[in-house]
């Protein structure tokens, strides 16, 4: 788990996906590093370090020149995968509680307007009872997450790394004792190379 990086998921990915294309040619992925972004291209090793400042470096540790509009894309570009983290344990540690069902089962949508991990990202219109008992990397509940968050699309890379980040942050709802819910958060931040400023 410690080698795990979050793909840069984009809400908007087809205008910075065209200028990266046309400007460093076609690219393979886009993660997110604290800060920075790791873009690789197909077909090799090389890839760039770019700063949301818009200073960049080689990763074999050379400079390059500055891109201030490449800057200017990322700025406007959400990370995605910090935003779920954020809103996602914001949630788990202020609800304080698993969102149940009479008969004690794990639910999107539990007793006295609970949610779970996943179940406080879907959006009223895109929820439906049929997806109870259903987990994340089932296209029902994964769709329903994406069509809620606006996601116009993604790879098949981007949408592997979103899943895996909330299967592990459903797994902290299901499986971790409440007690320890901050702690594994903190793990999960550490193994993506996510900021953890909402547990502080």
């Amino acid at each position: 788990m410690n080698n795990l990086e979050y793909t840069f998921v984009r809400k908007d990915p087809e205008k910075l996906g065209d200028y990266l294309t046309k400007h460093y040619g076609e690219y393979i992925s886009v993660a997110r590093i604290h800060e920075r972004l790791e873009i690789v291209w197909h077909g090799s090793h090389k890839g760039i370090l770019v700063h949301r400042d818009g200073t960049m470096r080689n990763l074999d540790g050379t400079s390059r020149e500055p891109d201030e509009e490449l800057a200017l894309q990322l700025q406007k570009d959400g990370l995605l995968c910090q935003e779920i983290f954020d809103k996602v344990a914001t949630h788990l540690l202020k609800q304080n509680a698993r969102s149940l069902s009479e008969d004690w089962h794990c639910m999107y949508r539990g007793l006295e307007g609970q949610s779970c991990a996943v179940g406080c990202l879907i959006a009223d219109e895109h929820y439906s009872p049929r997806l109870e008992g259903v987990g994340i990397f089932e296209p029902s509940v994964f769709n329903a997450v994406v069509k809620s968050l606006g996601l116009n699309r993604m790879t098949p890379g981007e949408a592997t790394n979103l899943q895996n980040l909330l299967s592990m942050l459903q797994n902290t709802h299901d499986m971790t004792p409440i007690e320890r819910w901050r702690s594994r958060l903190t793990e999960i931040a550490d193994a993506g190379k996510l900021e953890i400023g909402v547990l502080k």
